[in-house]
């Protein structure tokens, strides 16, 4: 659908990816918006103000995981300025780790990660701690607590394990547990970090540094 730049209801395109957000698709989007926001507000003597600029393009957002992130935090977003409002959405889904982020977001862009470099690079035992840890934090301290819980133990496959986490993270986000974080939960501790297996941290930092080239 084409941009009317005289009409509020198709003044921007909706954003809903075929297959994942990226970051090219995104930013485009955002530089779309920007634009045809501007030419509209320059051809109307009656300018949109700011949280109507952020509504529309919060409503515009028909991607799945993005639309729920919408309206989770929509009242929030409503009070932003611009500025931070574009920041939130950009530290929300151009993250390379998981973050605060949606986890199946999160697993399906590890998963397009791995299946670039393959499983020889990122070998089973990597991959399911790359999930574990790369995680929301509410849901990685949530597996961690579960009793006898060993994301290491073989028997544990990457996709038994991603189904697990993506079932508890829907109940995590029925409550709204994942919002209410504090700045020392944002980082796994050393106590999380020490269960990584010692062999496997150094595939982990190298697959790291791979995602912040």
């Amino acid at each position: 659908m084409l941009a009317d730049i005289d009409s509020t209801h198709h003044l921007i395109t909706v954003y809903n990816p075929k297959s994942r957000v990226t970051p090219h698709s995104l930013l485009a989007w955002l530089a779309q918006c920007e634009d045809l926001f501007k030419i509209f507000n320059s051809r109307n003597g009656n300018p949109l103000t700011i949280d109507n600029q952020i509504y529309i393009m919060g409503n515009a957002m028909q991607e799945p995981s993005m639309q729920q992130w919408w309206m989770q935090g929509r009242d929030k977003y409503l009070k932003m300025g611009m500025d931070d409002w574009t920041k939130a959405i950009k530290e929300q889904w151009l993250s390379t780790s998981g973050g605060h982020k949606d986890f199946n977001a999160y697993a399906t862009e590890l998963a397009y990660h791995r299946n670039i470099v393959g499983d020889i690079i990122i070998p089973e035992i990597t991959y399911k701690n790359l999930l574990l840890f790369g995680a929301h934090p509410v849901l990685m301290y949530d597996m961690l607590a579960l009793p006898k819980f060993d994301a290491c133990a073989p028997e544990l496959t990457s996709s038994e394990l991603q189904s697990i986490m993506s079932a508890r993270w829907d109940a995590i986000v029925s409550t709204g547990r994942q919002n209410p974080v504090t700045s020392w939960f944002s980082k796994p501790t050393m106590e999380a970090d020490a269960r990584l297996p010692p062999n496997d941290i150094p595939k982990k930092e190298i697959w790291v540094r791979y995602l912040n080239v």
